[in-house]
């Protein structure tokens, strides 16, 4: 039997068929479509219209229950490394979905799932045969590089279920939502064992963002057996700052004569009791040298002891990638230096927009 997919930008994945028949695909038309910045050609895409011969040999299909309030499903596959989408996989699947009406007996769907087609974000979504219920417990088969790897994955009822291999771990993350974003979860590189550190939720607001663009968020957990010194972020191997030092550190310019001791005011707190009132200032204080009327004074706050707690990063992305460019992926490298010298680095890539 014939599906028809019209894949737009996107591209149909064959996993392993079985080997009675094998699942093929037919390009019908191509259509070029060139995409430029400042007159550059950054990509090139073909706008296909395929027709996938899905191969239902051995399926069970429902005859007497139609299965209502089905979610969807989408599975992509990221290196451990560099928390990328990978390329060269192949992909199959096993749908088992039961069906147990009352008076009649039940019935178990048993689909043999081949195709996936290709979506926005690198999810890659299951063709079910046209005479299928797309729902059920998926038991996947995937090979890249030499490696098996097996796991199985449900259909929710609704909402969209989001799943991810990592590879060569082999762990498989998973997330349900209304649809699969272009945020990533990191994949975390420890040196000692103990001292960790994640990225969740991570995303890139290219323009007509609420705070200046490019706006790039995310929650980032630290969770060690000590406290963290501080946070350097990396785009693309670009160094992007120092979001967070432990303890934090301050500098204002401070003005007098040459030779002089020079403070800022930094602020204060006063209470009143009675007809007595009391009032606290705080002052960063440097001395400025001989044939100058400047000097840098610093102020350091207090050490955070903390060892497991949650820190909201808010930035942009280095100069060289602004103006960020809407359905481009960037990697992001958060590294984190706990107080014990040791280093941990939790890498995330996010297709902006």
């Amino acid at each position: 039997m014939l599906a028809v997919v019209f894949v737009g930008y996107y591209e149909v994945t064959t996993g392993t068929p079985r080997s009675s028949t094998n699942a093929t695909t037919s390009q019908t038309s191509c259509t070029a479509i060139i995409t430029t910045t400042n007159g550059t050609v950054r990509s090139t895409y073909c706008l296909t219209s395929l027709v996938t011969t899905v191969n239902t040999t051995g399926d069970v299909f429902l005859t007497s229950c139609s299965v209502t309030g089905i979610g969807e499903f989408a599975l992509r596959i990221i290196s451990d490394s560099t928390g990328a989408l990978v390329s060269g996989e192949t992909i199959s699947a096993v749908d088992t979905l039961g069906c147990d009406i009352l008076g009649q007996s039940p019935q178990t769907q048993v689909v043999h799932i081949d195709n996936f087609s290709a979506g926005q974000g690198g999810w890659l979504i299951p063709v079910f045969p046209a005479q299928a219920e797309p729902g059920g417990e998926l038991n996947f088969t995937v090979t890249y590089q030499g490696r098996t790897y097996n796991f199985s994955a449900g259909v929710p009822p609704a909402g969209t279920n989001c799943v991810t291999l990592h590879v060569p771990s082999g762990n498989v993350t998973r997330s349900t939502g209304s649809y699969c974003s272009s945020q990533s979860s990191s994949i975390t590189q420890l040196t000692n064992g103990h001292d960790t550190i994640s990225v969740s939720g991570l995303s890139i607001c290219p323009s007509n963002c609420v705070y200046p663009a490019p706006y790039v968020s995310g929650l980032v957990t630290f969770n060690g057996t000590s406290p963290v010194s501080s946070l350097k972020v990396y785009v693309n191997g670009t160094y992007d700052g120092t979001p967070f030092e432990n303890p934090s550190t301050a500098t204002y310019a401070c003005t007098t004569g040459a030779g002089q001791a020079c403070s800022v005011l930094l602020g204060g707190s006063s209470y009143t009791s009675g007809n007595s009132t009391t009032s606290t200032k705080y002052y960063a204080t440097c001395s400025v040298p001989q044939g100058s009327t400047t000097c840098s004074a610093t102020t350091t706050g207090a050490v955070n002891t903390m060892t497991a707690f949650a820190y909201m990063y808010k930035g942009s992305l280095p100069s060289n990638f602004v103006p960020a460019i809407r359905g481009d992926s960037y990697v992001f490298q958060f590294v984190a230096t706990f107080q014990d010298g040791t280093t941990t680095t939790a890498t995330a890539s996010v297709v902006a927009g």
